[in-house]
């Protein structure tokens, strides 16, 4: 005991001796009570603080993120998500499933390169990794290759040597020995921005690098590569493909697929392009078709013929495509949301024929008859030999006083709608010399003509002219039909009948309307359907008329001129024109060329869809097989004798934890949120190992929401969604989290906070108190205005704690910038809260509450404001942070999301805070939650991360017997 006690007195005049020197009071911060060891501190700096010591963020866990890249080998697809590479087994494409997964990056993936038994990774600063993978469950680091400040975005690998795009340029390695890549040559790349991707072809290198072009290395001798081309057609090329003698590049920004020549590489050519819709990332080829993948669509290009490329199929994406794979007549899919889409796409022997012939002006007509196509284009009717449909041949043309508009063809005459010049008769017998045989001029514009028996029928102004043209040489009018305010736009005649649609705008007056003609001299209205768009085409078979509209194509069953009724409608996108073909429909669109079926006129199907470089085809005719298209400053052909389906999907994989952009904490879950996907649950019983049990799709694909935050209480989940107000999820069961009540359908919030039977909602209107005692029958009963600093609304975000609400605010002002405050609301009666206090800051981002303190983070980083008096809250402190955005407090720290990561501030003096450690994060940090010493943070497209508060050892602990140890 003696001794013990010698022991201990020996180390308390050490402990005390050493307190002004090498022992600092934060280093004791855990024993509460030793409040006189503490006093001098008070001798140090004002910026020091008594927090712990050495004190780090560790991480234990990470779950989910965005599929940033992917391949395919075999049966096995290796993606990155978030962090980590991700195993998938596709040998069953309609189903993939992850089978293994490695420990988390540093970075998330940029590409992936499969090769037999090994995976390498371009993982940006993280530089090259190798990895293992012949146990597909387990795959494991095996090597990389990382120089100081370096990073590393794409690899191609031809036998043994890989090629990697690296902030040095083009990188060349010998991996004979994967374990141990080696790097052997090496090849700046010109441009300020780097290289994006690269491809090796006959050794060749093509690397896209962004502003600088499309460069051409000759890698022959790889120790010493050498540039012997460049291309520097459009502002950014972000990827490249090659097949033969053909690069097709994604032009980013530029929305162009474009097409080079490089059988010379030191010289290469432009050739083709095609306009996408949306920015173009990345671009695939094979047999035939370029797969491209544009920001919220995939697209199959058809290459055959690279002067006329056509889009034979689009697949529509919700959220942004990050990278495809194209494997066994499957394209993969990844998006920046954590889903892979499995789609079947085009069978190569099936890829249609497309041909085009420029012509003189702007084409809006075209007839076939035999060999040989007539266009109405510009001022002129030109004739082309169509002997090989997909090669027309100029052979003659006509020119007319006006704009030729449309054509028909009755035996060797041609008849032209040819604007305010009226209807021109043309004899076309002999197709190499076509001449004006006779015309007649009428009073209003000629839009479009068709021709039965001796009559021609006008769509004149706003009605029906019809012509006696038994005599071509001398056209007569021996009617007129005055239909309506709305102008003629098309006509077609069947048997006795004219059916015509007018319309430009959207009024009553715009429809099918169908004239009997049995006398042609004496038309007779005989039935009128409104269809409220602009109406631009109709064709008639087997008693069903078949309008193109701004709408989509309409069905209308005109059995019954008298009472047609519509029975069918699908929605494509502005259609111009139609016609039929046995069981098929063709349309020209504002896109393109789409085939619909029509066996069941009642459900009328996609079938195909064709998409030129030109779209907005004015008019169109099928005829052997072939669709003869007017678009553009284009007479284009296609094939239609074997149908190119659209892509198909058959499988889906959704990556657990998902892209991550909030987070909310209750007992042993974390429920998690993607903006536009829905609600995860993720089990937190071993932060090491993070779990999701169970997920809910919130609102339909079709709604324009998004999920703008969530909280948890009592096995409830509240979401706050813009245009669906906020909804009450039952969590009971984390399998199967169900929604079970609605509340403010018409609200748009940005924040919510639960606190007993209230759950208090922030929209652009203000606060709003939701009893939520029913949870299947939430009920607002009190709100309050709370108005901006701004004309432009950002943010709002809502802490409740002690009967009062605090809502932090960011608008943007058109004169000032930006501006924000906090304000605090009484809600001691939830029915009548009232606005008592508010604190102005610049752009106020985010808000917690401990004690007597409100925590904001702010367009300039960390206020602390001593709230103890509400209705007057002062600053208590100040940290300067950049891109601050989301906060959480827990003891003495607090936690700051700043885009990067993550920092952890000392707050135990508000009026001298620290930093006490950063956490770099692979995404972009947007939410933080914190409980019992974990930090959970939501990464974006690195998914939720577990970090862990380690604490240093406490020096009394360490020197204390083990009985006296607290």
């Amino acid at each position: 005991m003696v001794h013990w006690l010698a022991s201990l007195g020996v180390f308390a005049l050490l402990a005390t001796s050493s307190l002004g020197t090498s022992f600092r009071a934060d280093q004791l911060s855990t024993i509460d009570n030793h409040e006189a060891l503490s006093n001098p501190v008070l001798s140090e700096p004002a910026s020091f603080q008594p927090q712990a010591a050495g004190t780090t963020l560790e991480m234990v866990g990470q779950i989910g993120g965005s599929i940033t890249a992917i391949a395919v080998d075999g049966d096995f697809m290796y993606a990155g998500i978030g962090p980590r590479l991700v195993v998938l087994d596709v040998a069953d494409s309609a189903h993939p499933s992850s089978v293994g997964q490695t420990e988390v990056f540093p970075n998330t993936v940029e590409s992936v390169l499969a090769a037999g038994r090994y995976v390498y990774i371009a993982a940006g600063s993280y530089g090259l990794r190798v990895i293992d993978v012949i146990q597909p469950t387990a795959p494991v680091e095996v090597g990389f290759f990382l120089e100081s400040d370096g990073w590393v975005r794409d690899v191609a690998m031809v036998d043994h040597t890989l090629y990697a795009i690296t902030n040095r340029g083009l990188s060349i390695f010998d991996v004979t020995n994967p374990v141990a890549p080696i790097e052997i040559g090496s090849c700046a790349i010109p441009g300020p921005d780097g290289g994006a991707s690269v491809t090796v072809v006959d050794d060749i290198a093509y690397v896209a690098s962004y502003r600088g072009g499309l460069q051409m290395i000759d890698v022959t001798d790889p120790a010493a590569p050498v540039e012997i081309g460049v291309y520097q057609g459009y502002a950014w090329i972000a990827d490249v493909a090659v097949i033969g003698s053909h690069a097709y590049i994604a032009t980013a920004y530029d929305h162009k697929l474009v097409v080079l020549d490089v059988a010379n590489p030191a010289v290469p050519v432009e050739v083709g392009s095609y306009t996408t819709y949306y920015d173009v990332w990345h671009v695939a080829a094979a047999g035939g078709y370029a797969y491209v993948t544009e920001t919220y669509r995939f697209s199959v290009i058809d290459v055959a013929n690279p002067a006329m490329l056509v889009n034979v199929g689009i697949f529509e994406m919700f959220d942004p495509v990050t990278d495809v794979a194209i494997a066994g007549g499957f394209a993969y899919i990844a998006s920046s949301k954590g889903e892979l889409r499995t789609l079947q796409v085009p069978d190569p022997t099936m890829a249609p024929a497309v041909g085009y012939s420029t012509t003189s002006g702007a084409v809006r007509g075209v007839a076939v008859a035999g060999t040989y196509a007539y266009v109405a284009t510009g001022s002129r009717l030109q004739v082309f030999d169509v002997t090989n449909p997909i090669v027309p041949v100029e052979n003659g043309y006509c020119e007319t006083p006006g704009e030729a508009l449309a054509v028909a063809l009755v035996g060797p005459m041609a008849y032209v709608a040819d604007n305010n010049h009226g209807l021109r008769v043309i004899d076309v017998s002999d197709p190499a010399a076509p001449f004006e045989l006779g015309y007649f001029d009428t009073p209003l514009i000629t839009r479009d003509v068709a021709v039965s028996g001796s009559y021609a029928y006008l769509a004149d102004g706003a009605g029906l002219r019809i012509i006696d043209v038994d005599d071509p040489k001398l056209p007569t009018q021996i009617a007129y039909y005055a239909a309506g305010p709305m102008p003629i736009t098309s006509v077609a005649v069947v048997d006795n009948y004219v059916y015509m649609v007018s319309g430009t705008g959207i009024t009553e007056y715009n429809g099918l309307e169908i004239v009997d003609v049995s006398n042609p001299a004496a038309p007779v209205r005989a039935g009128f359907y409104a269809l409220f768009h602009d109406n631009s085409g109709v064709a008639v078979a087997e008693g069903y008329a078949y309008v193109a509209s701004s709408g989509g194509m309409h069905v209308i069953d005109v059995a019954n001129p008298a009472l047609m009724a519509q029975v069918g409608f699908i929605n494509t996108y502005g259609s111009l024109a139609v016609t039929t073909a046995g069981s098929y429909a063709f349309l020209t669109t504002y896109e393109g060329l789409e085939v619909i079926d029509i066996s069941d006129p009642s459900a009328p199907a996609w079938a195909a869809s064709y998409k030129p470089s030109v779209a907005r085809g004015k008019d169109l005719v099928v005829d052997g097989g072939y669709a003869y298209v007017a678009a553009g400053n284009d007479l284009q052909v296609f094939d239609m004798r074997v149908l190119a389906s659209l892509p198909v999907e058959v499988g889906h994989f959704v990556a657990p934890g998902g892209f991550t952009s909030h987070v909310a904490l209750a007992g042993r879950w974390a429920y998690t949120i993607d903006y536009r996907d829905g609600l995860r649950v993720i089990d937190l019983t071993r932060p090491a190992a993070l779990t999701e049990v169970g997920a809910h799709e919130v609102g339909a694909l079709t709604d324009p929401w998004t999920l703008d935050d969530v909280e948890a209480a009592d096995d409830y989940v509240y979401l706050a969604a813009s245009n669906l107000g906020l909804q009450i999820v039952d969590a009971t069961n984390p399998a199967a989290p169900v929604e079970v009540g609605r509340c403010l359908p018409d609200s748009n919030p940005f924040s919510t906070a639960v606190v007993g039977d209230y759950a208090y909602v922030v929209d652009g209107y203000g606060l709003h108190t939701i009893d939520v005692t029913d949870r299947e029958n939430p009920v607002e009963v009190g709100s309050v205005f709370l108005p901006w600093g701004g004309d432009d609304w950002l943010s709002r975000t809502i802490a409740v704690a002690g009967g009062y609400a605090y809502v932090a605010q960011a608008a943007n002002h058109w004169r000032v910038g930006l501006s924000g405050d906090l304000r605090i609301v009484d809600i001691s009666n939830p029915t009548a809260p009232v606005e008592v206090g508010s604190y102005n800051l610049r752009a106020a981002w985010g808000v917690a509450v401990a004690g007597d303190y409100a925590y904001v983070v702010y367009q300039s980083g960390l206020r602390i404001i001593d709230i103890s008096v509400p209705s007057a809250p002062v600053s208590a402190g100040d940290f300067a942070i950049s891109g601050a955005r989301s906060v959480a407090v827990e003891e003495l720290h607090a936690y700051i999301t700043t885009g990067g990561g993550v920092r952890m501030i000392g707050v135990r003096n508000p009026a001298a805070m620290i930093e006490i450690d950063y956490y770099a994060l692979p995404g972009w940090a947007t939410d933080v939650a914190v409980a019992d010493g974990y930090v959970y943070v939501a990464d974006g497209s690195g998914g939720l991360y577990a970090l862990r508060r380690d604490e240093p050892s406490d020096p009394w602990r360490i020197w204390l017997p083990v009985l006296l140890r607290p």
